[in-house]
């Protein structure tokens, strides 16, 4: 009797907790300070590393604060703002204009990173590793689910991690949004509190 394989599917849990996400950005800050940047914005945006390699210049508006976001894979281009958080390692912001700054003035269509998938991948896992992290979740893509998964964890609601996220179909976000048993467990016990 001959039986199929099963398809291979995303494993559940493959996000970085904001603690482990952290230690990550701080780990590439003090080593390759482009690729804690090129992190930071694939997390704030839920970039795909392409997307991130493709980002230049001329899509980023300092007067506006804004960043052009140009997807893939029939996704929904969109506009949004650049994140500043008060803690450097967050701030992404103030990443972009230290980068300007020591750059000159760049070009509108000179990429930002140039920095190919395939090193993105590899800088990644390494950092992960430095940092003792299953290297499982030290992926380019991780960054996305991580965004989908802290944004559901603070009741963001689906539709707007679906536009946060670029989804033409809110189908595709819902692949993002799974749950392991103890995140689940904690969201019923906020939501019902010690009550039961």
């Amino acid at each position: 009797m001959h039986h199929r394989r099963a398809k291979s599917t995303r494993v559940a849990g493959s996000w970085l907790e904001r603690e482990e996400l952290g230690k990550l950005l701080q780990q590439a800050r003090s080593r390759d300070p482009l690729m804690w940047l090129a992190m930071l914005v694939s997390y704030w945006h839920g970039l795909r590393a392409s997307e991130c390699e493709d980002l230049r210049w001329g899509d980023l508006n300092f007067e506006s604060r804004t960043i052009n976001i140009r997807r893939l894979k029939g996704s929904l281009q969109s506009h949004q703002r650049l994140r500043e958080h008060p803690a450097p390692l967050w701030n992404e912001l103030g990443g972009f204009e230290a980068l300007r700054e020591m750059m000159g003035e760049p070009e509108p269509e000179e990429f930002v990173f140039h920095l190919s998938r395939f090193e993105f991948y590899h800088r990644m896992r390494r950092f992960g590793g430095l940092c003792g992290l299953d290297l499982k979740k030290c992926t380019p893509h991780a960054l996305k689910h991580s965004l989908a998964h802290h944004l559901l964890l603070a009741n963001v609601p689906i539709s707007a991690v679906q536009k946060i996220l670029g989804h033409s179909s809110l189908t595709s976000t819902l692949k993002y949004l799974t749950y392991d048993e103890v995140s689940a467990e904690r969201l019923l016990t906020e939501a019902l509190g010690a009550k039961l």
